[in-house]
């Protein structure tokens, strides 16, 4: 399995990107027909994503949301350079929560995306931690990212949205 495109900018500009990457953890990610199995494909192309990236655009910004009913931050956003073994790493030990929430994960890594300031360390506030899970800015209000940073999205997922709200129209 290679992803060796995967890693490639978007647009043809050489802004660095911000990426969330949302992975699929329900129960059905642990079928077989995709050997070893659905979720083991993900986390491994996943991996390969940030080993890419890092290598060619250091400069960019990844991060990691599980999620199934809910989604969970398994890795804050934080750049590449120094830091590709310990998203790897996040990637380790995963819960299994039920259910296949989209928009969980979407809004969730909208808040990253669009009114989260991140820094090389990957320091913030308490307030923004809270902020951001507890306060979901309509999209008018969003701002694009600081420095010129290009968003991206990245959804792994086998199933079909079963959770609330309308993962389109949020997308």
């Amino acid at each position: 399995m290679r992803y060796l495109n995967s890693a490639n900018r978007i647009s043809g500009t050489e802004q660095p990107e911000r990426v969330m990457s949302l992975i699929d953890l329900s129960p059905s990610m642990n079928e077989k027909d995709w050997k070893p199995s659905r979720k083991a494909g993900a986390i491994k192309a996943n991996i390969e994503l940030i080993k890419n990236k890092a290598q060619q655009y250091p400069q960019d910004i990844v991060g990691v949301i599980g999620f199934g009913s809910s989604a969970k931050l398994l890795h804050r956003p934080v750049q590449l350079q120094g830091n590709c073994e310990n998203l790897c790493n996040s990637l380790r030990n995963l819960p299994h929560p039920y259910g296949t929430d989209f928009t969980a994960a979407l809004s969730m890594s909208r808040g990253y995306l669009f009114s989260m300031n991140v820094t090389s360390s990957g320091n913030t506030t308490l307030m923004q931690s809270f902020k951001n899970m507890f306060y979901e800015p309509q999209p008018k209000t969003l701002i694009p990212p600081g420095d010129g940073q290009t968003p991206r999205i990245i959804l792994l997922t086998d199933g079909e949205h079963n959770g609330g709200g309308n993962p389109i129209q949020l997308a």
